[in-house]
């Protein structure tokens, strides 16, 4: 039919170097020491969050993940947002997945 499927990994490994980029940029811009205090804070839980990201990356190409039904996606905490409902409260487009159960966001660093 002439469509290609890309492959998995390769994505990933796009997704992984995205994430490498701006971790640099953001690391980077932090050890210069040219950001105001509230704005580093800012930086270093968007840094921690990043690096999360990337370390779960990693380990999806190390376990070949080439779906996600593969225990090794379905393992991991995901946040979906569900741009079909249309409501006031954009929160209630939000659900959180782990394995096969999903949950409403239920406000939990609140």
């Amino acid at each position: 039919s002439g469509e290609t499927k890309s492959d998995p990994i390769d994505e990933l490994k796009v997704v992984l170097a995205s994430l490498e980029t701006k971790l640099a940029i953001m690391a980077k811009s932090v050890l210069k020491g040219a950001v105001a205090p509230t704005t580093r804070k800012k930086y270093e839980q968007v840094i921690t969050e990043l690096v999360h990201q990337r370390d779960v990356t990693r380990s999806l190409i190390k376990d070949g993940v080439a779906s996600n039904f593969d225990f090794s996606w379905l393992y991991h905490l995901r946040f979906y947002y569900d741009k079909s409902i249309v409501d006031e409260n954009q929160l209630k487009a939000l659900n959180i997945r782990l394995s096969h159960a999903k949950f409403d966001y239920g406000y939990e660093y609140q």
